[in-house]
């Protein structure tokens, strides 16, 4: 369990993420664990890339010779952006897939999410978890810590067991950007109301 002092140590975030994730038998687990250990399992190297390229550097090389076409491209663009979300669906085997971004607290130590279902303390999860608007995903190995009822749904609380080095980096970024555009949010909200 993360303990009190380590809570503190840890800036979280409240965030909008895509997640998928699946239980994981402590077997499977402990296999996973010594094939990254020994280097026979890359899978979760080629989860820490970029799924989606972003054009927006290309739009606007494109924009100064076409300003016509660059338009048609970057609604094409969003078009299939919106479609490349709606075909992420639940998967057969009772994991849960998010189609649309879901509302999650996000740390570099674990992550917390609701689920229709309780999870039982001590599970075992892999989870892959999609950072907007980079479109960045990557997997982590995790363990439930909690799950509370709340309106219906459960909130589990799962600490990292495992991630790349380079997904907590780019996560620590992520965490530090969001955090910074929270900040300047609040002070303009601030000067306007003071106008």
């Amino acid at each position: 369990m993360v303990k009190e002092s380590n809570k503190r140590k840890c800036i979280r975030i409240r965030d909008r993420v895509f997640l998928h994730y699946r239980e994981m038998a402590v077997e499977e687990f402990e296999a996973r664990m010594a094939a990254i250990e020994d280097g026979s399992d890359l899978s979760w190297d080629m989860e820490t890339v970029p799924y989606f390229k972003k054009i927006d550097g290309f739009l606007k090389k494109i924009r100064s010779d076409n300003d016509a076409l660059a338009q048609v491209l970057g609604i094409i663009d969003d078009k299939l952006n919106f479609i490349i979300g709606k075909l992420v669906e639940m998967d057969g085997d009772g994991s849960e897939k998010s189609s649309t971004p879901v509302t999650v607290d996000i740390s570099t130590e674990g992550i917390g999410f609701f689920s229709k279902n309780p999870m039982e303390v001590g599970t075992l999860l892999e989870i892959t978890i999609g950072l907007l608007p980079e479109h960045y995903f990557f997997r982590a190995y995790g363990k439930v810590l909690r799950s509370q009822e709340q309106n219906g749904n459960w909130f589990n609380g799962v600490q990292f067991l495992w991630k790349s080095h380079e997904a907590e980096e780019r996560l620590m970024e992520h965490i530090f950007s969001r955090q910074l555009k929270q900040l300047r949010l609040r002070r303009l909200q601030r000067e306007q109301d003071e106008m």
